[in-house]
């Protein structure tokens, strides 16, 4: 019975540190530490925005550039305000969301699902539209980017700082759009056995 409440068949928990104990709760795992954190089905969501804490920035710095840039906003500032993203999400990730999580003093992991087969439990159609959309996304970043340019294209430093902000994206949103591509692949070879597990 204790293995059925922990079934995470609509939300995601994945990542390099994830793994599941023997009662199929997803456990965060801090090596340095050796202390694990229970990650409970109403932790999901949270945990997920923090998984993304590296995304998350770079789409706000890519808004604020967006919404302000014509408006005189420095690229810098913009990239300033994605670096203020990422260290508010990372300090509240540590400081915040894992000490309220249930602690698990000396955890020493064994059964690790890859991440693959995490996200695999998502919904294909998802899965699929993420795989297409992400690098798409990224295509459209670099030619918004290229249309702010000017029209002689010098390369100073805020140009630099531009091309190197958009190829960051774009080959962020690749990376994202493999990894569901992947999920969606997998969900298709391992249609029964991820059945079961709803």
């Amino acid at each position: 019975m204790a293995n059925k409440s922990y079934q995470y068949n609509t939300d995601s928990v994945s990542g390099i540190h994830i793994y599941e104990d023997d009662k199929g709760r997803k456990i965060y795992y801090q090596p340095r530490k050796m202390k694990g954190y229970v990650i409970q089905d109403e932790n999901v969501k949270s945990y997920q925005i923090y998984a993304n804490r590296f995304m998350i920035p770079v789409l706000a710095g890519l808004i604020a550039y967006i919404a302000l840039g014509d408006s005189g906003l420095p690229i810098y500032v913009c990239v300033l305000l994605g670096i203020f993203v990422f260290v508010i999400l990372q300090y509240r990730f540590h400081k915040v969301f894992l000490p309220a999580l249930i602690q698990l003093q000396r955890y020493i992991p064994n059964s690790k699902p890859s991440m693959t087969a995490s996200m695999a439990e998502q919904e294909g159609w998802r899965l699929l539209s993420k795989a297409v959309l992400y690098p798409v996304f990224g295509a459209l970043v670099i030619v918004l980017f290229y249309q702010r340019m000017d029209e002689t294209v010098t390369m100073d430093a805020k140009t630099i700082l531009l091309l190197s902000f958009g190829g960051l994206i774009l080959i962020l949103s690749i990376i994202y759009g493999i990894f569901n591509l992947r999920a969606f692949l997998y969900r298709r070879s391992h249609s029964g056995q991820i059945a079961k597990t709803k």
